[in-house]
């Protein structure tokens, strides 16, 4: 079987925000969910321990630890104003910082009021890559992070690229496994295009119940609380996603689900789902 290591770096996107660092941008690390947004962060403070930064000195939040669940803006600001430290420049990680409602205002106070160099993931189920920039004035650049390309995949299982000599005279490319046995590279390629690059699956090994089980509850999680994101058309505020407390959207039971007859939504003839309430201002949405 072939076997599976622990979770490795993403140089790729490493060495962007390292090129980005302590430069005035927010930088802000953007994809879909379980893609390894969280594990960047925490790859980019590894390196600044290792390049002399001292642990004061960084300060990471993960807005989906419960200790942060009732934090406000105003909390976030009077929480990271505390562990300044007046005479040297300031790291700041905030993970899934969407959930704080008008995070916005915080960041960009950060900018202004501290010497900090400040990092924020965020989850394309939230905000457009656009919106981001209108919400930090601008002053942000935006790494857009992917699953697994085929060649992190292979670093990432334990594989070693070996080139050998043909028997025509040429070279070919052969894989070898952690546990030193020899595959064929379609062989590793056929795994990737099966087990795809979610980076969790090389914590499970790519055994296919474990990895199957693994996606489904990925992809379920994406259905309801990632991309798409339900978005609701207020005629006021335009297009608005529903809150997160409001999720999973549940559709409602028709009993016919054919089109209408002028190629509407059958859900367009339920006035109960039509007429809602806009989620910015509480109000009707139309």
């Amino acid at each position: 079987m072939i076997a599976s290591q622990n979770l490795k770096n993403r140089d790729f996107y490493l060495n962007k925000l390292i090129a980005f660092q302590d430069t005035e941008p927010v930088k802000v690390v953007t994809g879909i969910r379980r893609c390894g947004k969280s594990s960047l962060l925490k790859l980019m403070v590894a390196h600044l321990k290792a390049s002399g930064i001292t642990e004061e000195q960084i300060l990471e939040l993960n807005f989906e630890s419960y200790d942060f669940k009732k934090m406000s803006v105003d909390d976030l600001y009077a929480y990271v104003k505390q562990r300044i430290l007046s005479n040297k420049r300031m790291y700041l990680f905030f993970d899934e910082i969407q959930r704080i409602s008008h995070w916005e205002d915080a960041v960009n106070s950060f900018r202004v009021d501290f010497d900090c160099d400040i990092y924020i993931t965020g989850s394309n189920a939230y905000l457009l890559s656009s919106e981001y920039a209108t919400y930090l004035s601008g002053r942000c650049v935006e790494i857009k992070m992917l699953p697994l390309s085929f060649g992190e995949f292979i670093q990432f299982h334990g594989f070693t690229l070996k080139e050998s000599k043909s028997a025509l005279g040429g070279t070919r490319k052969e894989v070898i496994g952690a546990d030193g046995e020899l595959y064929a590279l379609r062989e590793v390629f056929d795994a990737y295009m099966r087990f795809g690059g979610m980076p969790g699956i090389a914590d499970i090994g790519l055994n296919q119940d474990k990895a199957l089980t693994l996606l489904d509850g990925i992809f379920s999680t994406q259905r309801f609380w990632g991309e798409p994101i339900p978005m609701i058309y207020c005629d006021k505020c335009g297009w608005v996603p529903m809150n997160e407390e409001d999720l999973p959207l549940i559709l409602p039971d028709v009993a016919e689900y054919e089109p209408t007859d002028n190629g509407e939504s059958p859900l367009a003839k339920i006035s109960e789902w039509v007429n809602t309430t806009c989620p910015k201002r509480s109000g009707a949405a139309a």
